[in-house]
């Protein structure tokens, strides 16, 4: 009868050591699932700002082939592009407003 006590209360302990264990377990595991979560967060984010990119990018093709093909447009030579400092371009607003 002792030795049947005895093991009744190892078992015991250990069942008790087992509970602490799986919560433990379960713990990390929360911690990690709140991890994969942000990171899921984060790429559905970045593949929303792909997607937008993609859309700007493809209106400015089909804007692009739309003014070349109507309207015989094409961009401008390196010697037809005349690019301002911001001294030189206000300057040049008060001379046409002259």
């Amino acid at each position: 009868m002792r030795k049947f006590i005895h093991l009744l209360i190892f078992v015991c302990f250990l069942s008790a050591i087992a509970v602490i264990w799986v919560r433990h377990e379960n713990r990390e595991q929360i911690i990690e699932l709140h991890y994969i979560y942000e990171e899921r967060d984060n790429l559905n984010i970045e593949w929303q700002r792909l997607l937008i990119e993609l859309t700007a990018m493809s209106r400015y093709d089909q804007l692009e082939n739309w003014a070349r093909a109507n309207d015989s447009m094409q961009a401008p030579d390196e010697e037809g592009v005349v690019f301002f400092n911001a001294q030189q371009a206000s300057d040049t607003e008060r001379e046409v407003s002259q």
